[in-house]
């Protein structure tokens, strides 16, 4: 419990600090791929969210997604790339 907390914590601040490294350019050319990770333990509306870019002017093939679960069952299969704290070691 405690090293989880740990790892939490100094993923969160590895992935804080490369962020606020980041030049902020404008481009302005045209989005053409899109790539998104995100927890599916508070949001569960991936299907809405592919929607919504393919309303937007974003070819569906063109999106990615990668999803991020705290617990996967043995039995759990998934139509999508998933991962969870056991890929993160």
């Amino acid at each position: 419990m405690f090293l989880n907390f740990l790892k939490n914590l100094f993923t969160k601040k590895i992935v804080k600090n490369s962020l606020s490294n980041v030049d902020h350019e404008v481009y302005q050319a045209k989005v053409k791929t899109v790539g998104i990770i995100f927890d599916e333990s508070y949001f569960y509306e991936r299907e809405a969210l592919v929607a919504e870019l393919v309303a937007n002017g974003i070819d569906e093939e063109n999106i990615s997604v990668l999803v991020f679960k705290n617990r996967i069952k043995k039995n759990e299969i998934f139509d999508y790339p998933v991962f969870s704290h056991k890929d993160l070691s």
